[in-house]
C-alpha cells in the first residue's frame, strides 16, 4: 500500500490542479466573453460609459480604452454569483453522497456535472448566452465534488494528513490558471469552443481512468482504505467501585456500543460551538473573497481608468500570482504540521486538536482586514501587493476550512460537515451580488462597500479568539488538576481522541 497511496495522492493532486477550481479563473473568462460580445445586447446608450471614471482619454493617445456597460457587468456577475452559491449549497448533498455511497458514486456525479459544464460553456455564444448560467454552475458543482472526493486521499497518511489537505487546496486554487492558458491561446486565434471541448474530452478520459482503476469504491480512513480493514469486537476494561474498593474486569461489547462510545453523534458535531464559530469565520472570509473575484474586472477597470492594455496586463498578472498558491499551500501545510507537533504534548485533547489551527486562522483574518484596507486605495501601484494578499487569503480560507474539520471531527463526518460549511458559506455568498449592485450605484459606492467588508472581516476574529479562550481555559483547568468543568466536558467528549 506504500507506493499505491503516493500514486493515488499524486493523481488526485493532478486532477485538482487541472480541473478542480476552474470557476476561480472567472476574471479571465469574462474578458473573453466581453470580447465575443456575450450579453452585449443588454447595453444601451444610457448604461454605457466611455470608462468607469468618466474621464476622457487623451486625443493623441494610442492606448485603447474599453467601454464599460453596467447591464453587461451585472449580468456576468450574476452568472458567477449563481454558480458559486449553487456550488456551496450542493455541499451537504455531495457530503451525504460521499458518506453513504463512497468515492466512486461521488465521482460519477462529478464527471457528469463537470463535463456538462465544460460543454455548455464551449457552446455559449452571442445567440445563446443563457448557457453560461447552467454551464458555470455545473462546472462549479463538479469541481466541488472533485475536491471532496480527492481530499479523502489525505486519510491515507497517519501523519502529515493536514499537509496533504493544504496541498490539495493549493492545487484546487491554482487550477484557475488553466483559464490563463485558454486566454493565451484565444489571443493567438484559437476559439474558446475548441479549448473547452479539448478540456471536456481530457477530463472525461482522466477522471474515468482514476474512478474505475485507481480510487476505491468507498473512502479512505486511518491510513488504509475502509474496504481492506476488518472490524473486530473490542474488549474493554469495566471499572466499578463497591465498599470503597475498586474492581476491574475485561468485558466484550458490541461494535455498535464501542462505536457510540468513541465517535460523538453527528448532531453534536454540527451544533458544537467549535464548529459553528468555524462556519462564521469561513462564511465571512469567503464573502470577502467572492466579492473580490466577482467584481475583479470592474475594480481593475476603475483603478486603470478604463485602459484596455492595463486591464489585460493586470488580469494576467493576477493569474500568474495565483500559480503561487501551490507554494503558499505548501508553506501553510508545513506551518500547520509544525503547530500540530508542537501541541502534541499538551495535557488536554482540546489543546492538542484546537490549538494548532489558531495561528493560521488568525492570519487569515488579518489578511482579509489588510485586503479590505489596501483595496480602498485607487492606485495601480498597490495591485501587486493586493494580488499576493488575495491569493494567500484564498489559500488559507479553503485550506484551513477543510483541515480544521479533518483535525477535529471523525473521518466519517468529514464530507457532511464540509458540505454544511460550504452550504452556509454559499447562503452568505448570495450577498456578493447585492454588494456588486451597491458598488455601481454611484462613484463613491465602491469605497462604502469595501468599508463594510472591512468591518465584517474584523468580526471574523471572533473564531480565533473563541478557540484561544477554550484552549486557555483548558490549560488552566489542567494546571489546577481538574479534568473537566462545565462546558469543557462537552468539548472534551466531542474532541476525544479515537483509539
Amino acid at each position: 500500500m506504500g507506493a499505491r497511496k503516493y500514486m493515488l495522492t499524486i493523481w488526485s493532486l493532478g486532477e485538482n490542479l487541472l480541473f478542480g477550481g476552474l470557476t476561480f479563473g472567472w476574471a479571465l473568462l469574462v474578458i473573453i466573453l466581453k470580447d465575443e460580445g456575450v450579453y452585449a445586447g443588454l447595453c444601451t446608450a444610457s448604461n454605457t460609459s466611455e470608462n468607469v471614471s468618466t474621464t476622457t482619454p487623451p486625443i493623441d493617445s494610442s492606448e485603447e480604452y474599453v467601454q464599460t456597460c453596467i447591464a453587461q457587468e451585472r449580468q456576468l456577475n450574476l452568472v458567477f454569483t449563481v454558480a458559486v452559491v449553487v456550488r456551496a449549497l450542493s455541499g451537504p448533498f455531495i457530503g451525504q453522497l460521499l458518506y453513504r455511497r463512497g468515492v466512486r458514486a461521488t465521482r460519477i456525479v462529478m464527471v457528469i456535472c463537470l463535463s456538462a459544464g465544460l460543454l455548455m460553456i464551449a457552446f455559449t455564444s452571442v445567440d445563446i448566452p443563457w448557457l453560461l448560467f447552467p454551464g458555470l454552475t455545473f462546472m462549479a458543482v463538479g469541481g466541488e465534488a472533485l475536491f471532496s472526493s480527492n481530499i479523502q486521499a489525505a486519510y491515507l497518511f497517519q501523519s502529515g494528513s493536514s499537509f496533504v489537505v493544504s496541498l490539495m487546496s493549493g492545487m484546487f486554487d491554482a487550477s484557475a490558471s488553466v483559464m490563463l492558458i485558454i486566454k493565451i491561446v484565444y489571443d493567438r486565434g484559437v476559439a474558446r469552443l475548441y479549448s473547452f471541448l479539448t478540456m471536456a474530452g481530457a477530463f472525461i478520459l482522466l477522471a474515468s481512468i482514476s474512478s474505475i482503476f485507481f480510487l476505491p469504491k468507498t473512502f479512505f480512513k486511518d491510513g488504509e482504505p475502509v474496504r481492506y480493514r476488518k472490524r473486530s469486537t473490542p474488549d474493554v476494561t469495566v471499572t466499578a467501585v463497591s465498599d470503597g474498593k475498586v474492581y476491574q474486569r475485561r468485558a466484550s461489547i458490541t461494535s455498535a456500543e464501542f462505536r457510540s462510545n468513541i465517535i460523538p453523534p453527528l448532531q453534536h458535531c454540527v451544533l458544537s460551538p467549535v464548529f459553528l464559530s468555524h462556519v462564521l469565520w469561513f462564511s465571512i472570509l469567503q464573502l470577502r473573497w467572492y466579492f473580490y473575484l466577482g467584481a475583479f474586472n470592474t475594480w481593475i477597470t476603475l483603478v486603470s481608468k478604463g485602459s484596455e492594455e492595463q486591464i489585460h496586463f493586470f488580469t494576467d498578472v493576477s493569474l500568474y500570482v495565483q500559480l503561487c498558491s501551490v507554494v503558499m499551500a505548501l508553506v501553510s501545510g508545513v506551518v500547520l504540521g509544525f503547530e500540530r507537533r508542537r501541541c502534541s504534548d499538551k495535557p488536554t485533547s482540546i489543546q492538542r486538536r484546537l490549538r494548532p489551527s489558531l495561528s493560521l486562522q488568525a492570519i487569515a483574518c488579518i489578511l482579509a482586514i489588510v485586503l479590505s484596507s489596501v483595496i480602498l486605495v485607487p492606485s495601480t501601484d498597490i495591485l501587486y501587493f493586493v494580488f499576493i494578499v488575495a491569493i494567500a487569503l484564498r489559500t488559507l480560507i479553503y485550506g484551513m476550512g477543510a483541515a480544521y474539520i479533518q483535525m477535529i471531527f471523525p473521518v466519517e463526518y468529514f464530507g457532511f460537515l464540509f458540505g454544511v460549511l460550504m452550504c452556509a458559506g454559499g447562503v452568505i455568498g448570495c450577498f456578493q451580488y447585492l454588494l456588486f449592485v451597491w458598488m455601481e450605484t454611484n462613484p463613491i459606492s465602491p469605497q462604502k462597500v469595501n468599508i463594510f467588508l472591512l468591518v465584517l472581516t474584523v468580526i471574523s476574529l471572533i473564531h480565533p479568539v473563541h478557540i484561544w479562550i477554550i484552549c486557555r481555559r483548558a490549560a488552566i483547568k489542567a494546571a489546577n488538576g481538574e479534568r473537566r468543568v462545565d462546558k469543557l466536558e462537552n468539548y472534551d467528549f466531542l474532541l476525544r481522541k479515537r483509539k
